[in-house]
């Protein structure tokens, strides 16, 4: 129904909240990025999952459609919901464990909470195929750094990458970043700067 939504940050959450032209959605972010969307009133886009119960209808929202399709795959396993999957994406150590999934440790996902013995098994059995490149970082964000650009440019690049742009659409939206704001802002706040021109 929603492939993304961008947005003002009204509230961090959890849920987050972002305002988008006055309305208000409630998503939930996995922890380590919603530790990390920026400050009140910062653009944000997340791509984002509905939920849908009888009872309920749920956002869940991610900073980039790789991250989305972890989610989708780790829900498809039986004894896996959607706070299960949000811990194993939201823990800091979450690349090992998602690696664990490709190299069949069963022990490793068993530390998350939520998951036991069997879960575990389950994962490895129904996702190793598709779990080959979780782990590691993302293919799109192999840029690499351009003659003379000052490596907070090139992490910003790289950020942009991890949220969902193209290297090409990554590096339109810092040039169009004024001179100089590129040439003094930190990674933070170029990304900031160059999500405002890629949205609008």
């Amino acid at each position: 129904m929603f492939a993304f939504i961008v947005g003002q940050l009204e509230d961090p959450g959890p849920p987050t909240v972002l305002n988008c032209r006055g309305v208000g959605y409630e998503i939930w972010v996995p922890e380590r990025n919603r530790m990390r969307l920026g400050a009140l009133g910062d653009l944000v886009r997340l791509y984002t999952h509905l939920a849908v119960r009888e009872d309920a209808m749920t956002l869940y929202g991610f900073p980039s459609p790789r991250e989305r399709e972890m989610f989708r795959g780790l829900v498809s396993v039986s004894g896996v919901g959607p706070k299960v999957a949000l811990a194993i994406l939201g823990d800091e150590s979450a690349p090992t464990i998602l690696g664990s999934i490709r190299t069949g440790d069963a022990t490793q996902l068993t530390r998350v909470k939520g998951i036991g013995r069997k879960t575990a098994e389950r994962l490895i059995v129904e996702l190793k195929d598709m779990a080959q490149g979780w782990g590691e970082a993302p293919r799109e964000a192999a840029a690499v750094a351009g003659a003379g650009e000052r490596q907070e440019l090139y992490d910003a690049r790289l950020a942009l990458v991890g949220m969902g742009l193209s290297d090409d659409r990554a590096r339109i939206a810092i040039d169009a970043v004024e001179p100089a704001a590129r040439e003094r802002a930190s990674v933070e706040d170029l990304v900031r700067l160059a999500l405002r021109k890629a949205v609008t």
